[in-house]
């Protein structure tokens, strides 16, 4: 069985897929169709493309078979300026119908699939024209939508918030058609809030090449603001607010290619004027409305909705202008005018928004039903010298439900061109420090400014990233410190340095196309620089802990950015009471401070006397310069009591008893030794008799075979908890004792 009908409406869209560059990576013809008209079960598709070379057909697409759920074919890896034919036809389990007529497109120009995002009542979609289907993006609810079509990402104004998210067509919700959306919602991604306000912003644009976000922020006085998305990558919020009026701001613009910002500015009488401001020079310039415009945009009950500078154009720029009667187009110094279309009364239509790309103007319009239409028109007929524009309009209707429409933007890559790729970064050269000074706990640099390239615009350079490096020699390692600060100032403090002490410097400048192109950043030479004399930072987090009546432990975080100057640590200790009068005081010089593995460092120190409490701190300065000492807080030691005194009983001419009241709690382990006070060895006394009676916990000792009439010295070993060597006590002879004559 034969099948006679083939595919309808067999179309071609030419894209280049370029990054940021004039150079083309690839060219692609995607194909579409419509299904045949008949009522067989089909199989798939069949696509026959090839291009014509000294008269022979050379196939490119080796007759590719396409499944029937897809109506579309993507033929990658075309050569330029050649004219490629295409056909299709549709085929069962059984038979192929018939080619539908050759069509021919060629690639010397783009002509892309013509898409718009529009935002509505239900969030932010995107319309592909060609196949009317509908993408979910979000279904939040947004006023203002600006996108960098290049880096996949779009930014969108809320109330109060500025939200973005990265894109591409696997997080996008597919719906069958705009009208059935409402019953598909959104697969919501995940978006990021960047900052939020007080005040409500409106008028949302984008510069996609130098990367700023501009939009408008009505208080009084009004002001339009840039927002830097090259610093907020880098983790720095920043708005500078570049002009400033008492009347609102509406329609904001950007040229990048020409560096302008374009707005038209009204007072309370609705009274309208053009202004340009210039991105690199700052300088604001009126542009007179025409009097065909002015008759117009000047109409208080018919104010002008949208305003879109055409900056595809090779021959002049355009500015389009709309209404909810009419739509107008003007040069980009609004000298010359013209009427493309006008409302035809009793229509009960309203232009409600409008967006172009580089074939089409496309304008939102919507009637009392809440019917949504889309009006689509060639810009070869909306030109300054255009007439019977109306002719040529194709009418599409888009949604017929209550889900309103607010604005369309055209979302196609030709939209946002770049320049050519050696404008993307600056000059290639040795950048160098333009001046370098420094305090005691700052150095202050004043970096240069990137040169443009010669034939390269400066406002078409992004944002500056300076990664600056410093680093010095680390004194008790033997190490080289390092840390990096990034910056977009060219003037600009490093802080919490330390005092005296020599650093190196050095910078590298890149931006954001540095990485997207693989260029390595360009470095600066090193400069060696010595902070100025000053107080070190203070220990800090001192603790002290006793270990025996006369030892304790002293731990001390040292202070921050301290590591590259050879310090020493002092420390101090005074006793909380008086003893004779006197404050007991001491000190101890640490040069070398053991450190604990949690960073902390620690030393031991010897108390001269055994007193109850004692106020301890930590000194530090820099190695031999004493006068500029900084100290930490004071903090209370409890030092442990001298053990109970050693004393004697039943005395003998060889023998003696020596008892000695033990502190459990504090000692693990004790022994008793003596000598005779003329010997020099020490002799240890093992048994022990405990005296359970009075539950004091005392020891006595019964020593025997001593010699009559003979003085001997008795001490102590002792074992404390906290301290891992022997603690000998006394250290005085204050226990001699003599056996009987």
């Amino acid at each position: 069985k034969s099948l006679e009908s083939k595919p309808t409406s067999l179309r071609a869209f030419v894209q280049f897929d370029s990054q940021f560059t004039q150079k083309v990576n690839d060219i692609f013809v995607t194909l579409s169709w419509n299904q045949p008209e008949f009522t067989e079960i089909l199989q798939g598709y069949t696509v026959q493309c090839f291009f014509i070379e000294d008269l022979k057909e050379i196939q490119t697409c080796d007759d590719k078979n396409i499944t029937t759920t897809k109506l579309e074919h993507t033929v990658h890896n075309l050569s330029s300026n050649t004219t490629y034919y295409f056909r299709v036809r549709a085929h069962t389990k059984i038979v192929a119908g018939p080619y539908t007529d050759l069509i021919n497109v060629s690639t010397t120009h783009q002509n892309p699939i013509p898409k718009l995002l529009f935002t509505s009542s239900k969030g932010i979609r995107i319309l592909d024209v060609d196949s009317n289907i509908t993408y979910c993006v979000t279904s939040e609810l947004v006023r203002y939508v600006a996108y960098s079509i290049q880096e996949h990402r779009i930014y969108w104004l809320t109330e109060r918030d500025l939200m973005t998210l990265k894109i591409n067509e696997n997080n996008f919700t597919k719906i069958a058609s705009f009208d059935n959306y409402s019953y598909n919602p959104c697969i919501e991604n995940n978006f990021t809030k960047i900052v939020s306000f007080d005040n409500h912003p409106y008028n949302l644009c984008i510069d996609w090449i130098a990367r700023n976000l501009y939009f408008t922020y009505a208080e009084s006085p009004s002001y339009i603001v840039k927002f830097d998305l090259a610093m907020w990558e880098n983790g720095i919020i920043k708005f500078d607010k570049i002009f400033e009026s008492k009347v609102y701001y509406d329609y904001l613009n950007v040229s990048p290619s020409m560096g302008i910002l374009y707005y038209v500015s009204y007072n309370s009488n609705t009274e309208y004027r053009m202004m340009k401001y210039h991105l690199n020079g700052k300088i604001e310039q009126i542009v007179e409305i025409n009097v065909c415009l002015y008759n117009y945009i000047n109409y208080i009950n018919f104010p002008m909705s949208n305003m879109i500078i055409d900056n595809m154009n090779n021959e002049e720029l355009l500015i389009y202008w709309l209404n909810e009667d009419y739509i107008f187009v003007t040069d980009i110094n609004i000298s010359m005018c013209n009427t493309i279309l006008h409302k035809k009364y009793p229509s009960n239509n309203i232009f409600k928004s409008m967006a172009i790309d580089k074939t089409y103007i496309y304008i939102s319009a919507s009637d009392n039903s809440s019917q949504f239409i889309l009006y689509v028109l060639k810009k070869k007929y909306a030109g300054l010298k255009s007439i019977n524009a109306d002719d040529h309009v194709e009418k599409i209707i888009i949604s017929s439900d209550k889900n309103m429409i607010h604005k369309i933007y055209a979302f196609d890559k030709s939209l946002q061109p770049y320049p050519l790729i050696r404008c993307l970064t600056p000059y290639e050269k040795v950048y160098n420090f333009e001046n370098v000074n420094a305090t005691a706990n700052s150095i202050i640099i004043n970096l240069p400014e990137p040169v443009v390239k010669s034939g390269c615009k400066k406002y078409n350079l992004p944002t500056t990233i300076y990664t600056i490096s410093v680093s010095c020699l680390d004194n008790n390692l033997n190490k080289s410190e390092k840390f990096n600060v990034l910056t977009a100032e060219r003037y600009y403090e490093i802080q919490n340095l330390t005092p005296f002490t020599e650093y190196n410097l050095k910078f590298t400048i890149s931006n954001f196309y540095f990485d997207q192109l693989s260029i390595n950043p360009l470095d600066s030479n090193v400069i060696r620089i010595k902070t100025n004399w000053g107080k070190l930072n203070a220990p800090e987090n001192i603790s002290g802990l006793g270990l025996t009546p006369t030892i304790a432990v002293v731990h001390w975080m040292p202070p921050k950015k301290v590591n590259c100057v050879a310090v020493t640590y002092e420390v101090h200790w005074k006793s909380v009471t008086l003893m004779n009068e006197t404050q007991q005081r001491d000190k101890q010089f640490i040069n070398m401070p053991k450190c604990m593995v949690d960073g902390r460092f620690f030393t031991k120190i010897n108390l001269s006397l055994s007193v109850q409490d004692y106020l301890i701190y930590v000194r530090v300065y820099p190695i031999n310069i004493s006068d500029f000492y900084n100290e930490s807080l004071n903090e209370i030691v409890h030092i442990f009591s001298e053990p109970n005194n050693i004393t004697s009983s039943e005395v003998d001419i060889n023998s003696m008893n020596i008892s000695w009241i033990s502190n459990i709690n504090l000692t693990i382990f004790f022994t008793l030794e003596y000598k005779d006070i003329a010997a020099k060895k020490w002799q240890k006394m093992n048994y022990i008799k405990m005296n359970y009676i009075n539950y004091n916990n005392e020891v006595i000792y019964h020593v025997e075979n001593l010699k009559s009439g003979t003085s001997y010295k008795f001490r102590l070993i002792l074992s404390y908890i906290e301290y891992e060597e022997t603690f000998i006590w006394p250290a005085d002879e204050r226990f001699i004792f003599s056996t009987r004559g």
